[in-house]
C-alpha cells in the first residue's frame, strides 16, 4: 500500500510539475519554475477540508482510535478496577467481581468524547492524502 500510495504522489508531482509542449512566454516560465509543494497546499487547507475527504476523514477517524486504544483505554479501565474494587457491591458498579465491565465503561466514554484531529499526520507524509491534493489540484 505504501509503494501504491508513493506512485500516486509520483503522478501527481509529475503533472504538476513537468512542462507542457507549448512554447511559454516569459511570465508562464517564471510560474512554472515554481515548484510544487504538497505540504504548502495542504497546510492551506481547513480541517473542513480533510473532513469532506472520504480518504482522509476514515485516516483521522482511525487515528483517533489508535490514539483512544494505545493511551486513555488502559487508564480507564484501571479507573474503574481500582473503583470496582473499593465500593464494589450490589446497587453501584452491578456487582462486577471479575472487572469485565471495564471495557464497557471505557467504550462509554470513547463514544461521548470529542475528537482531536491531528493534521500533522499529513504534513509529514503527504501521499495519505492523495486523494485530497488531487481534488484541490
Amino acid at each position: 500500500m505504501k509503494n501504491n500510495l508513493e506512485m500516486k504522489l509520483l503522478l501527481l508531482y509529475i503533472k504538476k510539475v513537468m512542462p507542457k509542449r507549448y512554447t511559454y512566454k516569459k511570465d508562464d516560465q517564471q510560474s512554472d519554475e515554481e515548484e510544487w509543494d504538497p505540504v504548502k497546499i495542504l497546510k492551506s487547507l481547513s480541517l473542513e477540508d480533510f473532513l469532506k475527504c472520504e480518504d482522509t476523514r476514515q485516516i483521522l477517524i482511525n487515528e483517533h482510535n489508535d490514539n483512544f486504544e494505545k493511551n486513555l483505554k488502559p487508564q480507564l479501565e484501571n479507573l474503574y478496577e481500582k473503583y470496582n474494587f473499593i465500593y464494589r457491591n450490589h446497587e453501584f458498579l452491578s456487582n462486577d467481581w471479575d472487572n469485565q465491565l471495564g471495557n464497557c465503561f471505557a467504550m462509554l466514554l470513547f463514544n461521548n468524547i470529542s475528537i482531536k484531529y491531528d493534521l500533522e499526520l499529513f504534513y509529514e507524509c503527504p501521499a495519505l492524502a492523495i486523494e485530497l491534493l488531487e481534488s484541490k489540484s
